[in-house]
């Protein structure tokens, strides 16, 4: 994604507060679920930045896949892991990257 981009902006970043390589797994998460779902995150149900920032600060997160399909079910659970509201909470970048290779295998 453009860098950013509302769509794909962690928590922190639309409270302006100091930033951290976490955004960088926020953000891959929403990747990897567009990927997953062949569809932008959010799909257009935010008409502006400040309806799309108040819902994403208010809790809410892309819907998970009720069915990873040919996909391996470690993908929604990274999906899971990324968009939580707490950077600590995030998995690393590289520990998201090894999970995805472990998937393939």
């Amino acid at each position: 994604p453009p860098p950013r981009s509302p769509a794909y902006m962690a928590p922190e970043q639309l409270r302006g507060e100091e930033l951290t390589t976490a955004i960088d797994a926020w953000a891959l998460g929403l990747a990897l679920w567009e990927m997953m779902m062949e569809r932008k995150p959010w799909d257009n149900r935010y008409a502006d930045f400040e309806s799309l920032s108040t819902a994403v600060l208010g809790g809410e997160r892309v819907p998970l896949p009720a069915d990873p399909g040919p996909f391996p079910q470690i993908y929604c659970d990274l999906i899971a892991l990324s968009g939580k509201d707490s950077p600590q909470d995030r998995p690393t970048v590289q520990r998201m990257r090894d999970d995805l290779e472990a998937g393939l295998q």
